[in-house]
């Protein structure tokens, strides 16, 4: 990270007891020092939450709509525009964030990922 904070977006909208259990570990990860958090979510969710930890490096990023946990990934890879994951992987691919987390559909985190970020140079495909 050339000796910068690291940034990590954070789908504040997958996973079980979201968002508020999300918001949470992600303030609890960025008092533990380990960067800024970019929590991306629905607005009028998120920001409430935020208010209730008081910590400039929670950084709220708007998206509308949530990947559901039953949902098909190559479904969700073709309207994944507007979801927290969706918005959180391009932060990546745009160089707003260095990394992703998320507690939600791993099916459907692997497929946007894989079409939105590519693999790295060696490596063919996930494992």
């Amino acid at each position: 990270m050339n000796g910068r904070t690291p940034r990590i977006a954070v789908d504040a909208m997958g996973g079980d007891h979201a968002p508020q259990e999300i918001v949470a570990g992600a303030a609890l990860a960025a008092r533990e020092g380990f960067g800024r958090m970019l929590v991306v979510g629905d607005r009028s969710q998120i920001a409430p939450l935020l208010a209730e930890h008081g910590d400039e490096r929670l950084e709220l990023v708007h998206a509308p709509a949530a990947v559901p946990m039953d949902a098909n990934p190559a479904q969700v890879v073709r309207n994944s525009g507007a979801t927290s994951l969706g918005v959180a992987i391009d932060l990546v691919r745009d160089g707003q964030a260095d990394a992703v987390v998320s507690a939600g559909n791993s099916g459907a985190f692997l497929a946007i990922a894989l079409v939105r970020l590519r693999t790295i140079p060696g490596v063919a495909r996930p494992a």
